[in-house]
């Protein structure tokens, strides 16, 4: 009976929108009959109709309706205060019944975790449900000396739907919330600090929040009041900081040549825990799950949640800009590597001086110097719509020798001399990244760092990215290379762009002196630009490869037997060009990425 009239009560037709919806199919706003029994708590408890009727007669606040089909009110919903003045935030309640090293991972629920509280009512796994309802009957007892409980809101996460440890408890009326915040209030005797909060009375009650309060590197070294800094630890530690941004930020740092331990896990740590510690870490999660006690739950006004959950998002997010300078930062240290060894070119036997050396790396750094206040930073954006092991500062243009690479594949002669036998063909590009890898990279041992080579890149990309560089570089490195094929290498970190760099400049290679640029600034967001198109477009490069390959099926099915004489070969790129029409032609560029 009380879980059919949860079902109509004024709680949950506020955040079910399906039943809600449902009532107005109905003229006396009722909910079928049939419709009760589908639902999971009365599965779970074996509800069947007769049942249901009988316990509905006793209630009086549901009845059966004239037909007999439906569940209505016997009185209209009631005009409630706003939802937030009656919401309350309980954290302190373990996550898992367990230790959670022996959760069963395999199970798993969608739930949707926004702004305003709500509960999933379409879970598929028996044993989930029914801890998630104990938990809500547990908390309906406890909450309910302080008012009438109207609804209890379990946030769980969105992949794993695991609980989350913090509840949205709803009242009838602000007053019953405001009496269990009251009586169940965090207190700070109990709490260890890594900056000690500032005396009670100290400031004035309507003193502003100081903004180096959710600040990074600030945060945890500004001191409040115990009121503001225990919301802040409670709030903050029902917040997520594994989002995609700082996780990316933090790998794009790493590659940098960043080693010391994540900088927003430290100050997260030492303000939700007061130290970061592996021995406060393990404590905490310790008591993170096991068996709910009352004694350990800690209630805080919705308010209170909603502004330090901006205020969170407000500080991850600084971190998240924060660790981008970092890593350009890091990024401009090395782009002075970044070295033009055109003047080499006029040794032919690989030899130079080290005055001319000198002058070579004197010429790039005050290149790279220009650079650093013109080049415009590659953003997270970008980044995230590259390859996942996509790493800034990794690209390197080179420009390989065609003496180098072999010539087209020679016949092999037979017994007779008059009917030679071609090897079977090899590709320029193959030739091409065979050279590369033979000459060049095992004399440097970087054959294994290499992420992408693209020996044969397309003329838009290397145009664009050409004309990027052409602003920076010296004028005699401008004209494109004669007798040379541009590559594109990108290495998986930076060291190994560098190494590659330097092994070059330093007149190791054994093929002689070589040209390159280390891609940075505008001529790396040229080359992204390029990748990231490309990778838009894969669905409609397979569209017109599946579109190209249908037509030469069919080409070759139709008339290429006909006796009056051989058959004209077939353009298949004009007839898909003809096909197709011209608005609709892809516009991306073809990318080997």
């Amino acid at each position: 009976m009380h879980q059919v009239e949860f079902y109509l009560s004024e709680g949950n037709l506020t955040h079910d929108r399906f039943f809600a919806e449902q009532m107005k199919n109905r003229p006396d706003n009722g909910i079928p009959i049939a419709m009760l029994l589908q639902c999971n708590r009365l599965q779970a408890l074996k509800i069947n109709e007769e049942l249901l009727l009988h316990s509905i007669r006793k209630s009086s606040l549901v009845k059966v309706s004239e037909d007999g089909l439906a569940v209505v009110r016997t009185r209209p919903l009631a005009e409630l205060a706003p939802r937030e003045k009656r919401t309350i935030l309980v954290v302190g309640i373990p996550r898992w019944f367990n230790d959670p090293d022996t959760v069963d991972h395999s199970v798993q629920e969608q739930v949707v975790d926004g702004p305003a509280p709500t509960v999933n009512t379409a879970s598929v796994s028996t044993p989930h449900i029914d801890r998630g309802y104990e938990m809500m009957d547990w908390l309906r007892d406890i909450f309910s000396e302080y008012g009438e409980v109207l609804y209890i809101s379990l946030p769980q996460y969105h992949t794993s739907g695991f609980f989350r440890g913090f509840a949205f408890v709803e009242f009838a009326t602000p007053k019953q919330a405001r009496l269990a915040v009251k009586s169940m209030a965090p207190a700070a005797d109990d709490e260890s600090w890594f900056v000690a909060p500032l005396a009670e009375g100290s400031c004035p009650p309507d003193t502003p929040l100081p903004e180096n309060a959710w600040k990074p590197r600030l945060a945890a070294r500004t001191a409040l009041l115990p009121s503001d800094m225990l919301e802040r630890r409670y709030v903050w530690r029902c917040c997520s900081r594994k989002n995609k941004q700082i996780q990316i930020a933090f790998r794009h740092l790493r590659s940098a040549g960043y080693r010391a331990p994540n900088p927003c896990d430290r100050e997260y740590e030492q303000i939700t825990l007061g130290a970061s510690s592996p021995e406060i870490r393990a404590k905490y999660i310790k008591e993170s799950y096991g068996e709910p006690h009352r004694d350990k739950l800690r209630v805080i006004r919705y308010a209170v949640w909603e502004f330090w959950k901006s205020k969170f998002y407000v500080w991850l997010n600084a971190w998240v800009e924060r660790m981008r300078r970092k890593t350009d930062e890091l990024s401009m240290n090395l782009e002075t590597a970044q070295l033009d060894v055109d003047e080499h070119n006029d040794h032919s036997d690989g030899q130079a001086t080290d005055n001319q050396i000198s002058e070579v790396i004197h010429a790039a750094n005050s290149a790279t110097e220009n650079l650093q206040t013109q080049a415009d930073s590659l953003s997270l954006d970008l980044c995230a719509s590259l390859p996942k092991n996509y790493v800034p500062s990794t690209v390197i243009l080179l420009f390989w020798p065609s003496k180098l690479v072999q010539d087209s594949e020679p016949t092999v002669p037979t017994s007779v001399d008059d009917d030679p036998t071609p090897k079977p063909h090899m590709s320029l590009a193959r030739r091409i990244r065979i050279s590369l890898e033979h000459n060049l990279l095992s004399a440097c041992s970087l054959l294994e760092q290499v992420a992408h080579m693209d020996p044969h890149p397309n003329e838009l990309v290397l145009s664009e990215v050409l004309s990027s560089l052409d602003k920076h570089t010296s004028p005699s490195s401008r004209s494109y290379v004669q007798n040379t094929y541009a590559v594109f290498i990108r290495m998986k970190t930076r060291a190994d762009a560098l190494t590659l760099v330097q092994f070059t400049t330093d007149l190791k290679s054994p093929v002689g002196p070589i040209k390159l640029h280390l891609l940075s600034g505008q001529s790396e967001t040229a080359y992204c630009k390029a990748i990231s198109a490309s990778m838009t477009g894969a669905a409609e490069r397979r569209r017109r490869l599946q579109f190209k390959r249908r037509q030469r099926k069919k080409t070759e099915s139709s008339g290429t037997q006909r006796d009056d004489g051989p058959t004209a070969p077939t353009n298949n790129r004009a007839d898909l060009s003809e096909t197709v029409p011209l608005e609709k032609r892809s516009k991306h560029i073809v990318f080997d990425e």
